[in-house]
């Protein structure tokens, strides 16, 4: 699979620096005022004098049926992450 290359520092926090942007993954903990991998790309910018994206990638594989055909992410919950993520946005933007 393919790998942006990282430093140990970044690797710690998934965070990432891609042409001077710090990329902060962000996979199932999406709160911001105790997000260590937010706090450490927002440091990271900082220190760069550059920005930090946080990046949130859907994974259609929580999506798919089961072996025994019901929906791995029900209706419900596929609405709280739906409205978790658009929370997140929301609360980063302000």
């Amino acid at each position: 699979s393919f790998k942006l290359p990282t430093t140990k520092s970044l690797e710690r926090s998934n965070a990432m620096s891609v042409s001077g942007v710090i990329f902060a993954w962000l996979r199932n903990d999406l709160r911001v005022h105790d997000s260590p991998v937010l706090h450490r790309a927002a440091q990271l910018a900082k220190q760069r004098g550059t920005a930090a994206l946080p990046v949130y990638v859907f994974d259609p594989r929580q999506f798919r049926r089961t072996r025994y055909g019901t929906l791995k992410t029900g209706a419900f919950r596929a609405l709280f992450l739906l409205q978790s993520v658009r929370n997140l946005k929301k609360r980063l933007r302000s």
